[in-house]
């Protein structure tokens, strides 16, 4: 005899990787974020849209301070890259990523490179091509340029950024509805 048996119920593969440790681990929704234990594992599911992520994960090293600290900026950059560095909150996670959202972030990434090589060839070419009363501009508008590139690598690259961390919690943004 067949050991098919329509009536019961679907098998699936629920093995995730870790295992979290401790009664109280897991992963759970806030509103529109996702809270989850530092040691939690998240499903092989895209943390984007839901979809299944066929293995496709992606590890991710999170550090979060609080937005305060942005105020030191005002006063002396590297003095708020210390403290920045000293007070920060880290957290290790690996996220899982349907193909649609991983082609979407590598584009990003794709074209912040391209758009930041524009602009460093507009600085050289502007700072060469043009006029002397001009070569100034020229310089200005390549320098923009390359940190529009900078800024979009580096916004489009990010999957899920943490709205906060502490010692036991991890809160994420942009996550499936």
């Amino acid at each position: 005899m067949s050991e098919f048996n329509p009536y019961a119920p679907p098998r699936a593969d629920v093995s995730f990787g870790r295992t979290p440790a401790g009664d109280d681990a897991g992963v759970w929704k806030s509103g529109k974020l996702l809270v989850m234990t530092k040691d939690a594992a998240l499903p092989d599911r895209c943390v984007r849209c839901n979809q299944p992520a066929d293995g496709l994960r992606l590890r991710r090293n999170l550090s979060w301070h609080p937005a305060a600290w942005f105020l030191l900026l005002a006063i002396s950059p590297l003095l708020y890259i210390i403290v920045a560095l000293i007070v920060r909150k880290t957290a290790k996670i690996e996220v899982g990523l349907c193909e649609e959202h991983r082609a979407r972030r590598r584009r990003a990434i794709t074209m912040g490179w391209l758009v930041s090589l524009a602009g460093i060839a507009l600085m050289l070419g502007l700072g060469v091509a043009v006029p002397d009363q001009y070569t100034g501009m020229g310089i200005l508008i390549g320098v923009v340029i390359l940190f529009i590139g900078i800024l979009y690598g580096v916004i489009g690259a990010q999957v899920t950024p943490p709205k906060r961390i502490d010692k036991r919690f991890v809160w994420l943004s942009r996550v499936s509805p």
